[in-house]
């Protein structure tokens, strides 16, 4: 699957250096020295980019800008990867999407060529097939499906199958693509991980808590609960995060439900009110739905996979992240 690349960004003079991105050598040329840099950060009118790459804070987000910015820091022979070239292609991969600060580019070499080492961004050197590699707005980036085997291999094991799931729903990459493409690897670093995560693929999962929380209850033993199951009535349609399709132990048609709440979208006291009210419709259809928050997935915390073994009558076995 190969994605559609655009024109060149438009010049729009009203906005800082016409609103196209700059280093700060390039704002240095416009008499835009560093401190005058960091105040127009601070006050809202710039924003980074990439890690040392400036654009006017008006400017709309764009895969040709995202480019465009890293074609500034990229040395010529080398090719944007890993969570670099998701990003490129439009998947945001980055961990709980809470960026303190803007991350590196990555970029990878041939292997047995020496790694990118700038202070703007994270070198690799590692095989590059045939195929392998894209042309992207002018900017060359690993393919579509390399960039999912490497992510599979080398990212911590929520974060890499919350990042498959993403590039499957996008239509970026398949389940069966991405397994036969980890075949070309058989003796790489990490590519067991790759091997295993990529038969969990599932496009279904709308966001990363959710791919994390599906990761989760398979670690813990339990059955793979699946993707936004719909449940509906003589009035509402619903659908739930995730869910277990056998009936709960002991019971003819109620079954266990999930959702990751995450703190954007279910934080404030009327969105709890409203939660609140959905599940006990969903409860009236035979569904006993938990409220996960992060911080249950994330923390030493055990009660949640001791709660879903008590409910599914099996015992969890020991966390793995």
């Amino acid at each position: 699957m190969q994605p559609q690349t655009s024109s060149a960004l438009p010049l729009l003079p009203d906005l800082v250096l016409n609103g196209q991105p700059f280093t700060r050598s390039e704002g240095r040329d416009h008499d835009l020295d560093a401190k005058q840099i960091r105040r127009l950060l601070r006050i809202g009118l710039l924003r980074s980019v990439v890690r040392g790459v400036y654009v006017d804070a008006l400017v709309e987000d764009s895969l040709a800008l995202r480019a465009a910015a890293i074609a500034k820091v990229a040395p010529p022979d080398a090719v944007a990867c890993r969570q670099t070239a998701a990003w490129l292609l439009g998947v945001d991969t980055l961990a709980l999407s809470e960026h303190a600060d803007t991350p590196k580019v990555d970029f990878v070499r041939q292997a047995k060529t020496r790694a990118v080492k700038i202070s703007r961004a994270s070198g690799h050197s590692q095989t590059l097939l045939a195929g392998d590699v894209i042309d992207w707005h002018g900017l060359q980036i690993t393919s579509p499906l390399a960039t999912a085997v490497h992510l599979a291999r080398h990212l911590r094991r929520p974060f890499a199958l919350s990042a498959l799931d993403a590039m499957a729903r996008a239509g970026l990459a398949t389940r069966l693509d991405v397994q036969d493409a980890i075949r070309r690897f058989p003796h790489h670093p990490g590519i067991v991980q790759a091997r295993e995560l990529a038969a969990l693929i599932d496009p279904g999962a709308e966001s990363p808590g959710e791919s994390w929380l599906r990761l989760w209850m398979i670690d813990a033993g339990f059955p793979p609960p699946v993707p936004q199951i719909e449940i509906t009535d003589e009035v509402n349609s619903y659908r739930i995060d995730l869910g277990f399709l056998d009936p709960i132990p002991g019971t003819a048609d109620r079954h266990l439900g999930l959702e990751y709440d995450s703190d954007k979208w279910h934080g404030t006291a009327e969105q709890r009110r409203h939660d609140s009210v959905r599940r006990t419709r969903l409860g009236r259809l035979g569904w006993d739905v938990l409220s996960v928050g992060r911080w249950q997935v994330w923390g030493r915390d055990t009660t949640l996979e001791e709660s879903v073994g008590k409910i599914l009558g099996l015992v969890p076995r020991s966390r793995r992240w």
